[in-house]
């Protein structure tokens, strides 16, 4: 490939763009959202049909993982090795 006047030049200053950690306009506009439709009074009697009815089981488990935070999971292993009896 030929190398151009327009070619990245190491070691160039950064010029333009988006700022390291800033958000997309997306993501913010869908926040946004999110926090309107959960304090929507309207939202929350057609959200608890819809759970009563059995037909939200994902609302039932975030509002679980709300309440309580997320589940921790561990496993207790008893293992005897074939060395240790004798």
């Amino acid at each position: 490939m030929v190398a151009n006047s327009g070619s990245f030049k190491p070691g160039h200053a950064k010029l333009g763009g988006k700022k390291i950690g800033s958000q997309h306009q997306k993501t913010i506009e869908l926040k946004e959202f999110l926090v309107g439709l959960r304090s929507d009074p309207e939202y929350h009697v057609s959200a608890r049909r819809r759970v009563l009815a059995g037909k939200a089981p994902h609302i039932e488990t975030l509002m679980i993982r709300d309440e309580l935070g997320d589940p921790t999971q561990s496993h207790k292993v008893d293992v005897t090795f074939a060395w240790q009896n004798s």
